[in-house]
């Protein structure tokens, strides 16, 4: 009988470990131009990501691979996902998401083990850091990393060419000074985006959407211990009350990873949004972008020193 009930006891905890993992979460996005239906689905989103973190978690994985995971094979490890309630303050939509995450995909897709960890992702190999940003303030002003990596000038045909369907500014971009300053508070040394001019090959290089491969391949020719990706939007947004006081209310959206460069691993990402208001239009969206990629910085680091 002992024997009979090990084994049971034994298929239960197999059975349990094949069955989906609910997980509930939080997820947030900024409700732009009023569609509200685009956030709450930006919002779901990111609680599946931030769902799919615990479940690595709980695996014995790294949760700073969740967003990666998610983006190459969402289908795979979400078998199902519901929202609960959503609360919108101003133009922040909040969600509860309640998704079900494949446990042996995820180990099979991760290499997780709830025997054997990981192993950390400390140990960057030094504290040289380049960041790759690009934001959007508006509809039209672009600023993108390759502007200033390449030996271009902004607005011009050739730099137009580079950086698809964007009309480029000359000052440097704010979300790019916004992390370099986090980071370099952070005791990290921030490599200047121009020791790459003359790196790289114009044409195998986009100004935005790198992978994890690109970015390292890029990082690589500027001696990086640690690179950053980001990509923010800064916009208006309407809202009654301000708008009757003559202010203008300005939302900021960051997304950001940070990439070890000796092996391209994620170890760490952050979504973020944020909303300032403003006399100034422009001062309103860049606040806004600013306060968004602080927050992601900050949760960056705490994520690298976690580890």
């Amino acid at each position: 009988m002992r024997h009979l009930s090990g084994l049971a006891l034994l298929l239960s905890w197999s059975a349990l470990a094949a069955a989906p993992a609910v997980l509930t979460a939080d997820g947030t996005a900024v409700v732009v131009g009023g569609d509200r239906a685009a956030a709450l689905k930006k919002a779901t989103q990111v609680g599946e990501v931030s769902a799919l973190a615990e479940a690595l978690k709980r695996a014995g994985g790294s949760p700073d691979d969740a967003q990666e995971l998610y983006d190459a094979h969402r289908s795979e490890l979400i078998t199902s996902s519901q929202v609960g309630k959503d609360t919108l303050d101003g133009n922040i939509l909040s969600v509860k998401v309640s998704a079900s995450v494949d446990l042996s995909a995820l180990k099979k897709l991760s290499g997780a083990s709830g025997a054997a960890a990981k192993a950390p992702a400390s140990g960057l190999g030094g504290k040289r850091v380049l960041i790759l940003a690009t934001e959007q303030l508006g509809p039209r002003e672009i600023v993108a990393w390759s502007d200033y990596a390449f030996s271009i000038g902004p607005g011009s045909a050739s730099a137009q060419a580079k950086t698809r369907l964007m009309q480029l500014v000359d000052e440097s971009g704010s979300l790019e000074a916004a992390i370099s300053n986090a980071f370099s508070e952070a005791g990290f040394e921030v490599i200047d985006l121009k020791v790459l001019k003359g790196k790289l090959e114009k044409p195998g290089v986009e100004a935005v959407d790198l992978t994890a491969g690109q970015a390292q391949a890029i990082a690589n020719k500027s001696d990086a211990d640690l690179v950053v990706i980001a990509r923010g939007k800064a916009d208006l947004m309407y809202h009654p009350v301000v708008a009757e006081s003559g202010m203008h209310s300005g939302s900021g959206n960051v997304v950001a990873r940070a990439i070890r460069v000796r092996d391209g691993k994620v170890l760490s990402s952050s979504t973020q949004a944020a909303a300032r208001v403003h006399l100034d239009v422009q001062t309103a969206r860049i606040l806004a972008l600013n306060e968004a990629a602080k927050l992601a910085s900050a949760e960056l680091l705490r994520k690298l020193n976690a580890d």
